[in-house]
């Protein structure tokens, strides 16, 4: 909704369409804070879109009037949370970063792991690695992607509560006795020490996250990273196949949804505005979260549209130089 009122305003210049998609993005950032940080950004995109069409004064005021409605949604939220939860954030985030920064402690054969169960599948992985952690039978287990002793830590201070009711008092390892809010801040707080204690790797791992988040899925929107690897049923051949045809199916997806941005990325007007979605749902959900596939699956209906220009230019290509 948000995309097609952008750029039926790109189109129009009414303002309508403009407050039409402010309050769209206005409801998803409700829904996905992570998109709060993308404000300013569809604020520039509106200044460039429209700089020759429109007076500055007035360009001016349809940049204001964005970023004010977009963020209205939000903080109306973010000021009840504030009055109720004494927090100003949306949502609950610390446990998030925290999985996410605690990958700057693994060691260099956890980060190859990591990164070939991302990359390749479990199976493969090991096959490709001999430092890939395996099972007491000899299967390939799945690597850490976030420190274990997190989820320890949650299931210990009862963070996830019983029977699907969460404790509103929560008394951590150490003692202290925290509201889930103050909890989670902490959380956050000690994911912030350890990025700045180690920003490099935090930055570079970030890359490794990426393959996660554009892993194939099965029905339930969960990665296929484990696939066949404890399965003895198959032989070796049948799973070693099975992995890479279904690995390569997808990765060529992913080519030829690449080569339908290169292939649009002089009409960044309006096709663009689908790329950068894209890009910075990756970006934010890469760097900043544990990347689970699901994640991206809001964007996933701009993949396949540039899936179909990719393709569609691929064939024009072919027939033209058959032709």
């Amino acid at each position: 909704c948000f995309v097609w009122c952008f750029l039926h305003y790109y189109d129009t210049q009414k303002i309508a369409w403009l407050a039409g998609a402010s309050l769209a993005i206005g409801a998803l950032i409700l829904e996905k804070p992570i998109v709060l940080y993308s404000i300013p950004f569809f604020a520039l995109w509106i200044v460039m879109w429209q700089w020759t069409c429109i007076p500055w004064r007035t360009l001016t005021a349809h940049a204001f009037l964005f970023m004010m409605l977009a963020s209205m949604g939000a903080g109306i939220w973010s000021w009840r949370n504030h009055r109720v939860l004494d927090t100003w954030e949306l949502g609950t985030g610390g446990v998030i970063l925290l999985r996410r920064a605690s990958q700057v402690d693994f060691t260099t054969p956890e980060i190859i792991s990591m990164g070939l169960s991302f990359a390749v599948g479990d199976y493969l992985g090991a096959k490709l690695y001999d430092g890939f952690p395996r099972d007491e039978n000899g299967f390939p287990d799945e690597p850490k992607t976030w420190d274990p002793a997190i989820e320890q830590r949650l299931k210990e201070t009862k963070f996830y509560g019983k029977n699907g009711h969460h404790d509103w008092i929560i008394t951590d390892l150490d003692g202290e006795t925290l509201t889930r809010v103050s909890f989670d801040r902490k959380l956050k707080e000690e994911a912030i020490a350890k990025i700045r204690e180690k920003p490099i790797k935090f930055f570079l791992v970030g890359f490794l996250n990426l393959f996660r988040l554009n892993a194939p899925v099965n029905l339930g929107s969960q990665e296929t990273m484990h696939l066949f690897a404890g399965n003895d049923e198959l032989s070796p051949a049948a799973k070693t196949f099975g992995v890479i045809a279904i690995r390569g199916a997808w990765y060529a997806f992913l080519a030829l949804v690449f080569y339908g941005v290169m292939r649009k990325r002089k009409h960044w007007r309006t096709a663009g505005l689908l790329a950068f979605m894209m890009i910075y749902y990756n970006g934010m959900y890469a760097f900043f979260s544990h990347a689970e596939v699901r994640y991206v699956l809001t964007v996933m209906p701009f993949y396949f549209i540039f899936l179909t220009i990719g393709t569609m230019s691929l064939y024009e290509t072919y027939s033209t130089r058959r032709t």
